[in-house]
């Protein structure tokens, strides 16, 4: 698992009541894979579901392991037992000391100190101080009683930050509940007719027989005529450009022109 830098926090609502936590994420290929082996390992999406009703888990891992000192950690992973995880506590998940007031910086996160989290596709571990381990152990039992909420941040609202989010489904409000099954409800609607105008647009079949090739290809929005609108991550990159693009530039780029393909200077 991979240690996180950015946004790594406590999940606080409306009524200001911790309700979980963000273990964050950092700019490295393990928080760019997905979650698929803790989707398996904890039997989340199951189908029909939306919401966080959707992202309770609906198995309990055979490595999940809480440690109660003087501070509170998490783990999951199908390698992690004990042993590793107390040489994760003593290296990657270990919490720093807090500075001096006058030592702190504009950039210092006062959570820092109280929270330190990392993770991959298939695994995770969460460190928090003594005043918060209450907070991790209600998470361990939520996990426990299938009650939990684990799932990737970056959607609107309670949960918009980015990162791996563990929470405890009965700490959330009804009104939250309800707000997030509908913004879920219009994104599935949303994805789904995104995969209709891939579909329809010839695209992937244009650019596998013209030899194109690429990381990531996906209609990730429309403009405000109804037009897809692309993003792309090519392979060859010495060769081509990625980012936003239209149905037309990549037809361009089936035929080696327009503006995806670098030209030499």
């Amino acid at each position: 698992m991979q240690k996180c830098t950015r946004e790594t926090n406590f999940i606080i609502d409306d009524r200001k009541e911790i309700v979980g936590v963000n273990l964050g994420w950092d700019f490295v290929t393990e928080h760019e894979m997905g979650i698929d082996g803790i989707i398996r390992d904890f039997g989340l999406g199951l189908e029909g579901l939306i919401g966080f009703e959707a992202r309770k888990n609906t198995k309990v891992p055979q490595n999940l392991i809480f440690i109660n000192k003087e501070y509170g950690a998490l783990f999951s992973g199908y390698y992690v037992d004990q042993e590793c995880a107390l040489s994760l506590l003593n290296r990657d998940l270990k919490l720093r000391p807090y500075r001096p007031e006058s030592s702190r910086d504009s950039s210092f996160d006062d959570k820092s100190s109280d929270i330190v989290g990392a993770w991959d596709w298939d695994s995770f571990g969460v460190t928090v101080s003594s005043r918060y381990k209450t907070i991790l152990k209600d998470i361990y039992d939520a996990m426990l009683n299938k009650n939990a909420i684990i799932m990737l941040g970056g959607k609107s609202g309670l949960f918009s930050n980015r990162g791996l989010l563990l929470a405890d489904y009965a700490k959330i409000s009804q009104e939250d509940r309800d707000s997030f099954a509908e913004k879920d409800r219009k994104y599935i609607e949303e994805q789904a007719k995104f995969r209709r105008l891939e579909k329809e647009s010839g695209i992937y079949e244009l650019l596998k027989k013209a030899g194109k090739i690429f990381h990531y290809l996906r209609v990730e929005e429309v403009d405000d005529k109804g037009n897809p609108v692309w993003f792309l991550n090519p392979m060859e990159q010495r060769l081509y450009n990625g980012g936003r693009c239209t149905t037309e530039i990549l037809r361009q780029w089936a035929e080696d022109k327009g503006p995806i393909v670098k030209t030499e200077k």
